[in-house]
């Protein structure tokens, strides 16, 4: 499906105490087609989904392209009573998913009938595109109105090779009331920086016609907004598309947007049905946002010639030139001929997923993307320029057959209803050489951990989510287990959009430092340790002894330009517990800066440097009692600027920025006595964990911020 770029939440109207319903079908029962209901065509496309991509409630109804067919088929509703009517209301929930790279009509319609005659059309839609969940709203007063054997029909016609599912719920008739306006839609994004516009839909589901609505907005418990609209002359059935005079403008939080109409026709009563009145949407206002890294899924195969063009003449030279910009898996399949050698059913699971009937095909950030050059540079062009609300980081290592992944998905909003995707590939493989004149083949999905469905999660807004995998390769087709790659996708459920992807960093060995960073209260005389997940020996090959050992430590106060502190370390037989013991005890009340060098594991692949920076126990022996500087960092995650807020008692006269490694990127000196908001430019710094540290006639104070693009 295409990218849905504002997510639009729509509302099921009339259902309530106040309208009369005629007829209901929400398909829970789990049938298809309902008890009384009957298939025009083939039965095999119509079914039940197990989800609910038209916004309704689990289950829900669809008419699918499989099998093939070109021609209409009908969904017929069992009869409905409408003696003595001469209007009624039909309204359904949909969506629409039309076949990707396509813009092809396709129809998609409601008729309703008389008494078993002549089918009359009601409305009517020639899908070029998606068509995101919404509800429609028809006024029906034609001459099969009054019947007592009322029916209607969703139908569709055209070729099948134009769709892939129209989707469908809480299908209602009902008999209108005389006055009755309903917000039908509202349109902003679920997480957005700054301000936006206010936009939506509401519709008229009442027998007199509406010339006048106030639409409000309210946030949480704050101002309330209002927009007037006048001149509207809405007839039953007919809807009005708002836009908001007040933009939504927001500080970082989380909020119910509540919006609702008042005074239709200039009442200043309700109107015969308040429950329809009001929507509310929860909306994120994250403190910053990250760049999104393009994701390229290609499905490809060994045996088929046109792949290997398209290789060759567009996509291998865009690797060569974009390869460390983006996230790459390819997909080998089981077709044309005897298919790809590596194919796994999990590459058919993720075939089936996008609906891909044909290869090459290509997909960025979960939308199809055409196998030629100047779609594929728009598609990477337009992915690296969109922001997002998360960042993956992740690390790996290799122990034999076994890749150890310890992955983290840091959301800067909320993401519901989405799933992580861990997949092993391998950056060049031969063993799969085939018919179509290709002798290497890169990225090759290897293994999807846990499986192809992912993880699916609910993400909340700076809650940080971590996933830890251990994978046996051994019955997999990987040739070279030190020529791995994990690549890490965060992807909507519904929309298929992408949000974020990267690829996990290969260590040699993980690591666990004591004490952990950012540690307050560490006792002076206490060992320091760094404890690794496998053996490992100087860069270069050298074995690491006690002798040797030291090499690789630093022990500092304040920082990487402190002074040294003393110490003395060990290693245990096994290579993989360093023991760091201060020789004399740390002083009290002190920032330490302790740091680990780069070392490699047995297969020489190299370890990544580490630091602690952590604050010792307080002496209350011999020492005057010390006023602490109670004080925060915001925002936190920072993006452009940080500020320092100061108490009353501020003794601070020099305020460091200091990088994870420990080195100060930023200070000011000679702080104001009294100023209590002190800022930082950080807008050029690279994302990642900083200290802001408080020196003055206290014990120095640090505290953890996040720089985040």
């Amino acid at each position: 499906m295409k990218r849905i770029l504002l997510f639009v939440l729509m509302s099921f109207l009339g259902l309530n105490l106040f309208a009369q319903v005629l007829m209901q079908q929400d398909f829970s029962a789990g049938q298809m087609p309902p008890t009384g209901w009957m298939v025009f065509g083939n039965t095999a496309n119509w079914t039940i989904n197990q989800a609910n991509m038209a916004g309704g409630i689990v289950p829900e109804g669809m008419v699918k392209s499989t099998p093939a067919f070109n021609g209409t088929m009908r969904l017929i509703s069992s009869g409905v009573n409408t003696t003595g009517l001469t209007q009624v209301i039909i309204q359904f929930k949909h969506m629409f998913d039309h076949t990707d790279g396509n813009s092809t009509a396709f129809t998609i319609a409601v008729d309703t009938r008389s008494n078993g005659g002549t089918w009359h059309n009601v409305w009517t839609k020639a899908a070029t595109g998606d068509i995101s969940a919404e509800t429609v709203t028809i006024g029906v007063n034609n001459t099969d109105v009054g019947s007592s054997n009322f029916q209607f029909c969703l139908y569709v016609t055209g070729s099948s090779t134009n769709f892939k599912a129209w989707y469908f719920d809480d299908i209602t008739v009902l008999n209108p009331l005389t006055l009755d306006a309903g917000m039908a839609a509202v349109t902003i994004p679920s997480s957005f920086v700054g301000s936006h516009i206010l936009e939506g839909k509401f519709v008229n589901v009442g027998l007199t016609a509406i010339n006048a609505v106030n639409v409000n907005w309210q946030a949480n418990e704050g101002d309330i907004h209002t927009t007037n609209f006048t001149g509207l002359n809405l007839t039953t059935g007919s809807s009005y598309s708002f836009t908001c005079s007040d933009s939504v403008a927001l500080v970082p939080g989380v909020y119910n947007l509540k919006v609702w109409v008042s005074g239709v026709n200039g009442l200043a009563t309700p109107d015969d049905n308040p429950v329809n009145d009001t929507m509310v949407k929860n909306i994120a206002i994250p403190e910053h946002m990250a760049m999104r890294r393009p994701m390229f899924e290609e499905f490809t195969s060994s045996t088929c010639a046109p792949c290997a063009s398209f290789n060759a003449s567009t996509f291998n030279p865009f690797i060569a030139q974009h390869g460390d910009e983006i996230t790459l898996v390819k997909y080998q399949m089981n077709w044309p001929g005897a298919g790809d050698p590596y194919y796994t059913a999990e590459g058919g699971v993720r075939r089936a997923y996008y609906g891909v009937n044909a290869v090459p095909d290509l997909y960025t950030d979960g939308k199809v993307t055409a196998t030629n050059t100047s779609a594929v540079n728009n598609a990477f062009n337009t992915s690296l320029n969109t922001i997002t609300y998360m960042d993956i980081q992740s690390q790996h290592e290799i122990q034999g057959n076994n890749v150890i992944i310890n992955a983290n998905i840091l959301p800067y909003a909320n993401y519901s209803n989405v799933t992580v995707y861990v997949v092993v590939v391998e950056h060049i493989t031969t063993g799969n050489v085939a018919t179509n004149g290709e002798t290497e083949f890169h990225n090759v999905m290897m293994k999807m951990v846990p499986d192809a469905n992912g993880t699916a999660v609910n993400l909340t807004a700076n809650q940080p989510l971590n996933l830890q995998f251990t994978q046996d390769m051994s019955a997999t087709n990987v040739e070279q287990m030190s020529d791995l790659l994990v690549a890490i996708f965060v992807q909507d459920n519904s929309t298929k959009e992408i949000y974020q992807s990267n690829y996990s960093q290969e260590t040699g060995s993980m690591f666990t430092m004591t004490p952990a960073n950012g540690a307050t209260g560490v006792l002076v005389n206490a060992p320091m340790s760094i404890q690794f997940s496998q053996p490992i020996r100087m860069v270069g090959g050298q074995a690491i002894t006690n002798s040797n050992v030291a090499d690789l430590i630093t022990l500092k106060e304040n920082g990487p330009a402190g002074a040294n502190a003393g110490f003395t370390a060990t290693i245990n037989s096994s290579k993989t517990l360093i023991t760091v013991t201060p020789n004399p005890n740390l002083k009290y009340g002190q920032l330490y800066y302790l740091k680990v060098d780069t070392a490699e594991n047995l297969s020489g692949v190299h370890t990544m440097a580490g630091v602690s920076m952590f604050t010792t126990e307080t002496s209350t022996v011999g020492l005057p009692k010390v006023d602490q500087v109670q004080c925060k960092v915001v925002p936190n995650p920072a993006n452009e600027l940080l500020t320092v807020q100061l108490s009353d008692n501020n003794i601070v006269n020099r305020i460091e920025l200091l990088n994870s490694l420990g080195s100060i990127v930023r200070n000011i000196d000679n702080v104001v006595a009294g100023e209590r908001n002190i800022q930082l430019y950080v807008g050029n710094l690279p994302s990642g964990i900083y200290y802001v540290r408080l020196l003055g006639n206290s014990s120095p104070q640090t505290l953890r911020v996040v720089i985040s693009r």
